[in-house]
């Protein structure tokens, strides 16, 4: 299962345990025999599958602003399962184990001229033949609902392997939040990340701020979506998100998010994306430029909202890959 995900995304694996050797080294750990093994990948998958089915399929009410990556905020912000550079640290910390090096993004965000209302920075260190590592990141954002209100969250991520190969990231999370006439309040809360192969598909998910602390800005969520890359040229992602804020106390609000990228070259991308939810039905498309083989890159990013109330957002972000 190893091998697979470093097939799929295209990692080095001289120096890590095989697939097989992982596999037989789990039987042994936890006591499974190869059925047992067997019966537990179909039950996760199909668990997976159907909380899939449900995400989409319910009324969509809610929405929650990101503040990590013009690249993905391009393909609509599904990027839970897209792992592919520092931003994972946000979306979901097990991305941690497909980055090899160390890696580093920045962004702004911006609904107005002047003054960004989010931005986030996002910086982790992996070495997968020692299996060892963290991610941590800064991030600043403000209300939907009220865009006096703003937060700021910082993060702190780390991945382990499980014996059968799919990784499990876990991130500590400190929320800062201030809310029109009211005290600014302290939240401690964390995610929990995983990653599943799933044919030629990858499949992601998040479970964010876990506790549901009661955060206005930064709300609870379950996001679970699905990416799949066609060589160098083409990947596609799909998010569906269960989403509570502080006075829903149960996942019964949902939202989508559609997205592609086209890398006709090493140098350039192209990507465009879709989000709808109770409160807007917008489209979003980004344009990336890259140097020293992919791994510097300044990217840009547009969300336009067709109709209803919210303004248009414009998003650029910097990132640096170190091998």
């Amino acid at each position: 299962m190893s091998r697979h995900f470093n097939r799929f995304w295209g990692t080095q694996t001289d120096s890590l345990i095989t697939g097989n050797d992982r596999i037989a080294w789990g039987n042994r750990a936890i006591g499974l025999a190869n059925k047992d093994l067997y019966y537990y990948t179909i039950t996760m998958k199909s668990t997976i599958w159907t909380l899939f089915v449900i995400i989409v399929f319910t009324p969509l009410i809610s929405q929650a602003l990101e503040p990590a990556g013009a690249r993905i905020q391009g393909m609509g912000g599904a990027g839970v399962a897209l792992p592919e550079d520092a931003t994972t640290v946000w979306y979901n910390p097990a991305g941690l184990y497909f980055n090899n090096r160390i890696a580093v993004d920045a962004t702004l965000g911006f609904s107005d001229i002047g003054l960004p209302a989010l931005w986030g920075i996002s910086y982790l260190k992996y070495e997968q033949a020692n299996l060892r590592g963290a991610g941590f990141g800064v991030y600043r954002l403000t209300s939907p609902f009220q865009p006096d209100a703003d937060a700021v969250a910082t993060l702190l991520s780390t991945v382990y392997l499980t014996p059968i190969g799919i990784p499990v990231g876990v991130t500590f999370k400190y929320i800062n939040e201030k809310w029109p006439d009211e005290e600014r309040k302290h939240y401690f809360t964390g995610d929990v990340g995983a990653f599943v192969p799933w044919g030629k598909f990858l499949v992601g998910l998040n479970l964010q701020n876990v506790t549901n602390p009661g955060s206005q800005i930064i709300p609870s969520r379950i996001n679970l979506g699905v990416s799949y890359r066609l060589g160098q040229m083409i990947t596609g992602s799909l998010q569906g998100s269960f989403v509570s804020w502080d006075e829903v106390e149960d996942f019964d609000q949902a939202e989508y998010r559609l997205g592609a990228e086209f890398r006709p070259s090493s140098g350039i991308a192209i990507q465009a994306g879709r989000v709808q939810n109770a409160y807007d039905d917008y489209w979003t498309g980004g344009l990336g430029l890259f140097t020293n083989g992919g791994l510097a890159g300044l990217s840009a990013a547009y969300h336009w909202f067709p109709s209803g109330n919210s303004d248009d957002r414009f998003y650029v972000s910097y990132r640096y890959l170190l091998k």
